[in-house]
């Protein structure tokens, strides 16, 4: 047989021969270099690799080579070549390909080395670094590196350093070595130059593989790279080889290289039939999608696995019709492992004959030549490995007869256009692909340098997976300028969950769980030499959780301050490196210097926000994520500090108390954010708020327009992106933008993601400095740049020098004429000049338009207030401050009096308190809202008093002086406020007054590191609601008035307690008895039954009588419904059903109805009530029937019934469908709860020969759109696909909506999701659903559903303490209880001290195959309906 490998390469060599030019023979070629090959040892297939070599380097250059090969498979062999003093005689070139590490003669190394000492040029590959370990550094200073050892076998990328150097310059920023050895460089000499390197993945290292080498007059090209014939065979491979090869000899040009398209261009290679061909195997490890199909996609990042360690496992392909094969190459997971195995053909699938037979196999090669005809079917049957790994194969490749044409360049090319194609820009805007994998993968957030560095995190873990070593930050460089990367570093090799980054001079700061750090290129070289953890502990480990939700982006402000958006998960005891620590239960935005000192909390309350965009002028910006489906959609935030903007805390129940957002934009998932103040763009673009939605899919631009203290914003569609994440700008105004195409929430392969370049048509902008060399002149000049990049730039790199006497000079004798100038200069001196005399060295020449914009002087008072805060001692610095509050507090501008109240605050200025207390009546909501923020921070009761005594105060301000009171949990304010409450008659000054004690009744718990999840309790006002030292007697008092008070203020105060979840002793009690002699406080107590969760006996009365009433508020009626209905008494449940029917023929009111519908159809109370079910159904007079048979109805649909439920259940229904009494009530219970299971039932009673039966049928046929002749969709089912196909067809296939509608509930999809607004939440809601996702996107999730597990519905298994075992997503979390819903929709309501542990499944609690019986035609009609549902979400 011919030796692996050796067939393709010999195919290969002779393709090459067949296609080039007759000029390449031409007599006038110049003199071949006369190369020794020098080959043998142990470990590698020389034999194969020697002629890979040979024949590759002379089919792309002027090369002849001479193969050595010697020395068997030893290690310690003295080969005979060397034995002769004069050995490379003749020889141009040694390339020394040999692995003889036991020869440890340092005689024999200098025998070996003495023509390279005398300047022959020498290239060394893979083990040639590993030879002659004789205990000098002779051998390893000619290589040019020192190694010791090597990794694992595994593809990789490898990554070019220097794409300006020759040997690179066809390289391409990147290439994915199909399988790799990579050894590990312990030194790099100081003689050589790194040209490539890769990440070595167990240890998380960088690695350097490609590179040059000056040993004394002799270049020397050196690579790692060629363990495995895979990437000796390769054509990136041989390229660089043969380059290197050229550049040693000083040859390196066109002379000497063949226009050949053995050098990256199109080749002939055996056609391989398997490609993309239909495939199936024994088994699949489906949770980690290594699915069949994936041994024949072309790719070698990607395997087919089998679902465990057992053998036998097969393999099979279909061709699609009998081919002729001429060989086949196995590429397993693990190449070096020892597999037994047969390959069989068939022609039917059924009768099989062996065409290889290697089940006594001992070696590791496994390509084959031979000719066999007449099969349709291949299938690989793997009977066992030696070294005991489980059955998986990256690629199966089966060859035919004919050779196709490839282009790898052009295939590339291809898949870049297409995704550029996929890119929407508007007018007046060019892009380019920038970069792609594998130079750059994941990429979740960029961050460009002024010049145009753009730095990546990339974060293979997704948000899910908490793998090590799969974080790092690269560094891609446009060397020649035309718009795509050439070069890519990696700055940070490992560092897990690298999220938002910002360069700043000689540094990146990067906020990556749980730290933030700056990583620091002290030389200039794009590789980060130093660590300086900036904040520790700022989220949590993998220990606890994966980093989802979790502290996100960073962004440098011009006034100095580093901005970290931080997720809703928030932090423990994150620690500055200056020793302040904070806890923040929550999400928020966070601020420190670059130092790591003087962190704060700068704004709270927002959900998972992950970057924060800050214009010139120091306003702050993003757009807030969903909490899908629970009333908090896509936010557009505004940041000016102090504020709280309400999750989960508030935003549902108290409103009046949190900042609302700029806007609120429905569904989607919001990503990165970029303020842009950049020239050379269209109107309108260039001054931006520019924010990403993963979702949607989009960059959105907005232009903020002030209003007030705060903005309104547009949102206009600019830039269209798969799953973008995030953008940036450089100093010349191109944008970067990050797509996320191909992930999923866990890693997902190699081939994820990539990176455009997005810039204004026709702009050039003037060439940038080197700011490191850049005179002070050049500097002062960016600082009046119309680019933000480039002032903020220069600020720093004069910040970095120090402001002497001199520069202090020229800074204010520069004239000023722009507002954003000048505020970058404030933040220049005031953080220059430290405790020095800001007042005099303030003292600048400005224009009179900058003199007067409240802009700048809102940003004096800010940065005069830094200045105070970072230097305490600097009492000329809080004079200064002084005199701006006061005289900004009074102004008429809202931004001025905003910052003036949020300076006071922040530097602790009591004797400014007076100035704030005007503002809590502010017409302006942010001015007011941050007044009463500021009061709080300061605890300034006193103060505070003085407006609640003040009889000419408005209510307003009142309002908002106890929203400060209410914050400040001090013995004296109880006093207060209770020596007010007894002082005082009037109702509204009572009310605010009952309202700030049930407040102060309970603080918010010490948090122990227990969080929310994704469906956090949301009711308010504290999330761990706890008793505290004074609740006792705010208790007493509280009870007091309830017990006494007038009938209105009774019922108010009921309320309050119920909505600050004050819980009494007796209050309930009291609430039922003040009831029966009070109507008007009847719907206070009901609300207190019906949030209790029981039924107490002496409620019932008052429950009924609100449930059956007539004029029944229809949201106290269904919340006494809902109470009743825990009842198993029958006259209980029968008023229960009663109350149902009224809300459901009552005008308007369809989310009252469907709020109680909800509530009846629980699994577990139906259980409890069936005997009362079947008893109503088996009486049709009842005017409760109806309700009967819907219970029963829902129970059928329930797996995991008792088995006497099931019973009772299918008997009275069988007896109902043949009962032509009961059959009308049936068919409206159907209708009720759109049981579109009984489609054919419905269509079967239209015919009825009783009327009533079928005028019944008729009112649901019509409602169900159901037709007599019903024409099923025919075709393939979905079962009979390969799951990917099954994507494509339905992308392809139009469908019915009304049909879709129809199988959606017959699938039983609503008991995990919900479609209506006015649906109790149950799971994720799908008009938010399709409004986010596209076509193939939702068709995924039916068809795979385990593949991209939504945030918020991954699966949790809990253990508990009784033994039980639970598992659903979480529909609610919070301190008290937790509530899941299972795969049958059902929920279960856990109690967290019951819980042992718990642990997120990666599998969907969608249940696996659902749409496995329908057709392909039928599942487009149900993702045409799911796609119909977006209207419902809404535009906001």
């Amino acid at each position: 047989m011919t030796p692996p490998r050796l067939l393709f390469a010999r195919l290969l060599v002779l393709s090459l021969i067949s296609v080039l030019p007759a000029s390449l023979f031409a007599a006038d070629a110049p003199k071949p270099i006369k190369a020794l090959l020098v080959t043998g040892g142990c470990c590698h297939d020389y034999t194969t690799q020697k002629n890979l070599i040979k024949e590759g380097l002379e089919a792309r250059a002027h090369i002849e080579v001479t193969v050595v090969q010697q020395g068997g498979s030893t290690t310690d062999t003295k080969i005979p070549l060397y034995q002769d003093p004069n050995w490379a005689d003749g020889y141009d070139i040694v390339l020394h390909d040999e692995c003889f590490a036991g020869v440890k003669d340092p005689a024999w190394t200098e025998r070996v080395l003495k023509p390279h000492q005398q300047g022959l040029p020498g290239v060394v590959i893979h083990c040639a670094m590993h030879c002659y370990r004789d205990g000098t550094d002779q051998w390893f200073r000619f290589c040019g590196v020192t190694s010791h050892k090597h990794g694992a076998h595994y593809p990789h990328a490898v990554y070019n350093y220097d794409a300006n150097h020759p040997i690179m310059a066809d390289f391409g920023p990147a290439w994915y070595n199909p399988q790799g050895e990579l050894y590990h460089i312990a030194k790099v000499w100081d003689t050589a130059h790194v040209l490539g390197a890769s990440k070595e993945k167990n240890e998380g290292t960088e690695q350097p593989c490609v590179w040059t080498n000056q040993y004394g007059d002799a270049r020397i090209f050196g690579t790692t790279l060629g363990h495995h014939n895979e990437t000796v065979e390769d054509d990136k491979f041989l390229s660089l080889l043969t380059r290197g090869t050229l550049w040693a000899c000083d040859k390196l040009n066109d002379e000497y290289l063949k226009p050949s398209s053995a050098s990256g261009g199109p080749q002939m290679v055996p056609e391989n039939l398997a490609l993309e061909k239909p495939a199936k195997a024994s088994s699949e490890e489906s949770g980690k999608s290594n699915f069949a199909k994936l041994a024949f996609d072309g790719n070698k990042g990607t395997r087919w696995c089998a679902s465990g360690g057992n053998y036998p496992q097969w393999l099979e392909v279909d061709l699609g019709e009998a081919k002729e094969l001429r060989g086949a190459q196995i590429d397993w997971e693990s190449a070096n492992s020892v597999y037994q195995f047969t390959l069989d053909g068939s022609a039917d699938g059924k009768s099989w004959k062996t065409i290889v037979d290697q089940s006594a196999n001992k070696g590791n090669n496994y390509d084959y030549e031979f000719v066999a005809g007449g099969f349709r079917y291949v299938r690989l049957n793997v009977l066992a490995c030696k070294q005991g790994g489980w059955a998986s194969v990256r690629e199966l490749r089966l060859l035919g007869k004919e050779l196709v044409k490839v282009d790898p360049i052009a295939t590339k090319d291809e898949e870049n256009a297409q995704d550029l194609a996929e890119v929407k820009i508007p007018d007046g805007f060019e892009k380019t692909y920038f970069a792609g994998p594998p130079a750059v993968n994941y990429p979740v957030f960029v961050a460009a340098s002024p010049e145009g560095d753009v730095y990546v995190s990339v974060d293979k873990n997704g948000s899910l997976d908490r793998e090590l070593k799969r974080g790092a930050i690269h560094r891609l460089r446009d060397t020649d300028g035309d718009g795509k990367a050439d070069e890519v570093k990696l700055f940070v090799p490992d560092v897990d969950s690298p999220r938002g980054l910002v360069w700043d001079r000689d540094r990146l700061y990067v906020l990556h769980p749980p730290h933030l750090s700056a990583f620091i290129d002290e030389d200039g070289d794009g590789r980060s030499d130093k660590q300086e953890i900036l904040i520790k502990n700022l989220a949590f480990t993998f220990k606890d959780r994966p980093a989802d939700h979790t502290s996100n982006g960073v962004t440098l402000g011009i006034d100095g301050w580093l901005y970290l958006a931080i997720g809703d998960f928030g932090f423990m005891e994150a620690e500055g490196a200056d020793g302040r620590k904070l806890q923040m239960r929550g999400g928020g935005v966070l601020r420190v210097r670059p130092d790591g000192s003087n962190m704060e909390v700068y704004s709270y309350g927002t959900r998972n926000i992950l970057e924060v965009a800050i214009d010139p002028l120091m306003n702050g910006f993003t757009r807030d994520n969903t909490n899908d489906g629970g009333g908090w959609d896509i936010r557009l935030h505004h940041f000016s500090g102090l504020e709280d903007h309400g999750y989960p805390r508030l935003y549902m129940n108290f409103g009046e108390e949190i900042i609302q957002p700029l806007a609120d934009y429905g569904g989607g998932s919001g990503c990165g954010a970029l303020y842009m103040d950049e020239p050379g763009f269209p109107e309108g673009y260039g001054n931006a708020l520019y924010t990403a939605d993963w979702g949607r899919s989009w960059i959105y631009r907005h232009n903020p327009k002030r209003k007030g203290a705060t903005f309104e914003a547009n949102q206009e569609e600019f830039l269209g992106i798969p799953r973008v994440t995030d953008l940036d700008v450089d100093a010349d105004s191109h944008i970067y933008a990050a797509s996320w195409k191909g992930a999923t929430f866990t890693y997902n392969g190699e081939d994820v993601g990539y990176l455009v370049r997005v810039s204004p048509k026709g702009y050039q902008a003037d060439p940038m400095p080197n700011l490191k060399e850049a005179d002070t002149d050049t500097l002062l000049g960016l600082m009046q740049s119309d680019s933000h990049r480039r002032r903020l730039a220069a600020q720093r790199e004069l910040l970095a020098r120090g402001l002497d006497d001199a520069t202090l000079a020229k800074i204010q004798a520069q004239k000023i004429e722009k507002p954003e100038a000048m505020v970058a200069t404030y933040y220049l001196l005031l953080q220059g000049l430290g405790s020095k005399n800001a007042k005099t060295d303030l003292t600048l020449n400005v224009s009179d338009a900058v003199a007067t914009d409240p802009d700048v002087s809102a940003n004096l008072i800010r940065a005069v207030a830094d200045m105070v805060v970072l230097n305490p001692e600097n009492s000329i610095a809080s004079t200064l401050l002084d005199m701006t509050v006061a005289a900004g507090a009074t102004s008429d501008n809202a931004r001025i009096q905003l910052e003036s109240i949020v300076a006071i605050a922040r530097t602790g200025s009591m004797g400014h308190i007076s100035e704030i207390l005007p503002h809590l009546d502010s017409d302006d909501p942010v001015i007011r809202h941050t007044a009463y923020r500021a009061l709080a921070k300061l605890e300034a009761a006193d103060a505070l008093f003085t407006v609640i005594d003040d009889d000419q105060a408005s209510p307003r301000k009142r309002q908002f002086a106890l929203f400060a009171l209410e914050r400040i949990h001090k013995p004296e304010v109880v006093d207060g406020l209770i020596e007010r409450l007894k002082g005082t008659t009037s109702p509204d000054h009572r009310q605010g007054l009952l309202v700030a004690l049930s407040r102060l009744y309970n603080i918010d718990g010490t948090w122990k590191g227990n969080s929310w999840g994704t469906r956090p309790d949301t009711r308010g006002p504290y999330y761990q609601p706890e008793k505290w030292e004074q609740s006792d007697k705010i208790g007493a008092v509280l009870k007091a008035t309830l017990a006494s008070a007038a009938s209105d203020e009774s019922a108010f105060l009921l309320k309050e307690l119920r909505r600050n979840r004050v819980e009494l002793d007796g209050a309930l009690q009291m609430a039922l008895d003040k009831a029966k002699s009070d109507p008007a406080f009847a719907a206070g107590a009901i609300s207190l039954v019906a949030e209790s969760n029981e039924l107490p006996s002496e409620a019932v009365g008052l429950l009924t009588s609100a449930a059956t009433a007539e004029g029944t508020d229809p949201a106290v009626r269904a919340q006494a419904v809902t109470a009743l209905l825990r009842s198993t008494e029958k006259d209980v449940v029968v008023a229960a059903l009663s109350g149902m029917s009224k809300l459901r023929h009552a005008d308007g009111q369809e989310g009252e109805f469907k709020s109680a519908l909800s509530a009846y159809q629980n699994k577990n109370q139906l259980s409890r009530q069936v005997g009362i079910l079947d008893s109503l159904a088996k009486a049709p007079s009842s005017p409760v029937a109806v309700w009967g048979e819907a219970g029963l109805l829902t129970l059928s649909g329930q797996d995991k019934l008792s088995p006497e439920v099931a019973s009772t259940v299918k008997s009275s229904l069988d007896a109902g469908w043949d009962n032509p009494a009961r059959q009308p009530h049936l068919l409206e219970a159907a209708m009720i709860i759109n049981d579109r299971k009984l489609d054919e039932k419905v269509l079967g009673l239209l015919n009825s020969s009783n009327a009533d039966v079928a005028t019944a049928a008729g009112k649901v046929a019509a409602a169900w759109k159901l037709k007599t002749q019903m024409t099923k969709p025919t075709g393939p089912k979905v079962s009979t696909i390969d799951p990917e196909e099954v994507i494509k067809l339905v992308v392809g296939t139009k469908g019915d909506a009304s049909r879709g509608e129809s199988l959606f509930a017959k699938l039983t999809c609503n008991k995990c999701h919900t479609v209506d607004p006015n649906e109790t939440p149950r799971g994720p809601y799908l008009p938010q659903v399709a409004k986010t996702y596209k076509r193939d996107q939702l068709t995924e999730s039916i068809v795979l559903p385990s593949k991209s597990l939504a945030q918020g519905f991954v699966t949790n298994i809990f253990q508990m303490d009784d033994g039980r075992l639970l598992s659903g997503f979480i529909t609610f979390e919070g301190p008290e209880k937790i509530v899941i819903r299972d795969n049958q929709g059902n929920e279960i309501t856990l109690n967290p001290d019951e819980i042992e542990g718990q642990k997120k499944d990666n599998v969907s609690i969608m249940p696996v195959g659902l749409a496995n019986d329908v057709t392909v035609q039928e599942l487009a009609d149900l993702v045409t309906y799911l796609e119909s549902l977006a209207s419902k979400a809404g535009t906001k």
